[in-house]
């Protein structure tokens, strides 16, 4: 996990920028499973097949600790 520091890190436009290419290059087949609150909407907007998994704040806890 990475540390508490990385929203201030992340929250400057150039920083968010720059792994986007990188991470783009792995959409060549045979395909990948990515994982993360930005890959549908902002890495892969236009992904073949999209898969939201939602929990009750309960379980999220569960799986957390």
């Amino acid at each position: 996990m990475l540390g508490g520091g990385l929203p201030l890190v992340a929250a400057h436009p150039r920083v968010r920028q720059a792994p986007l290419e990188r991470q783009r290059a792995f959409r060549r087949p045979p395909g990948l499973v990515a994982e993360g609150r930005d890959m549908g909407s902002v890495v892969f907007p236009d992904a073949e097949l999209k898969v939201f998994l939602t929990a009750s704040p309960e379980a999220r806890a569960r799986t957390s600790a």
